[in-house]
């Protein structure tokens, strides 16, 4: 008697242990399903990032545009109200 409630009480402990570890088990198993999706976004992030560089100016083509904008000047350009207001002063100096 003894010994079969002892054999009862074994296996009794033995199932909640095997339930147990089947839960951590799929716990497990579904962090490790989340952690695949987590990388594979990362992934996609990453090649998304890669195609925006190709894409992106290099720093060659940065210092020629620098070059050509120190060479125009373009502050110095002349505006269509100062042209009209040269031209109006002039008009007066002149007498037109």
């Amino acid at each position: 008697m003894n010994l079969r409630r002892k054999s009862q009480l074994t296996d009794e402990k033995l199932l909640g242990a095997e339930q147990k570890l089947a839960t951590e088990l799929k716990s497990l198993s579904q962090e490790l399903v989340d952690m695949r999706r987590a990388v594979a976004d990362l992934q996609e992030n990453m090649n998304l990032m890669k195609g925006e560089l190709a894409h992106a100016a290099s720093q060659y083509d940065l210092k020629a545009l620098e070059k050509y904008v120190e060479y125009w000047q373009p502050l110095d350009f002349v505006t269509k109200e100062d042209l009209m207001r040269k031209q109006n002063l002039l008009k007066q100096r002149t007498g037109r």
